[in-house]
């Protein structure tokens, strides 16, 4: 398993800190860990132009993924993976949003990071919440991947 991070802003996250929510995921899904992802932590402005310019969607957002296989249109300017036959995507995630849920919901930058981190991860990994059983199964996914990094 590979894990690259790129930090556009000052985070506390560490990469040993992504790695393990890489293992606790792939484990709980019950996936195999030969997988290289990268993971861009950016500031709101390169998060509402990347949402702008990759989506079309005017905003700043809380989390992007782009899945390897689908992202041929966009080439990040964050990493360079150097394990391409292994490479799932990249995901971007918004600083500031990661701040502003922890205030809201009362709980710690890691947690938030790690759930905003959860669902880009599951968006790799072909899961999508467009539909109510789509819906449903994602965040059943979710909550067992929480679940595991509350309990480690």
């Amino acid at each position: 398993m590979q894990v690259e991070l790129y930090k556009e802003v000052n985070s506390p996250v560490r990469e040993g800190q992504v790695v393990q929510l890489v293992k606790t995921a792939l484990r709980a899904l019950r996936k195999s860990d030969s997988v290289s992802v990268s993971v861009a932590i950016v500031g709101a402005k390169t998060g509402a132009a990347l949402n702008k310019s990759c989506r079309g969607v005017s905003g700043v957002p809380s989390v992007l993924s782009f899945e390897e296989t689908v992202s041929n249109n966009y080439r990040s300017s964050f990493i360079s993976p150097v394990q391409k036959e292994k490479y799932i995507g990249e995901i971007v995630i918004t600083d500031p949003i990661v701040k502003k849920r922890a205030k809201e919901n009362g709980s710690s930058y890691l947690k938030e990071f790690s759930f905003l981190f959860v669902h880009g991860f599951l968006h790799l990994l072909g899961y999508t919440h467009g539909q109510s059983a789509r819906a449903n199964l994602m965040e059943g996914q979710e909550d067992r991947i929480m679940n595991l990094l509350d309990n480690r």
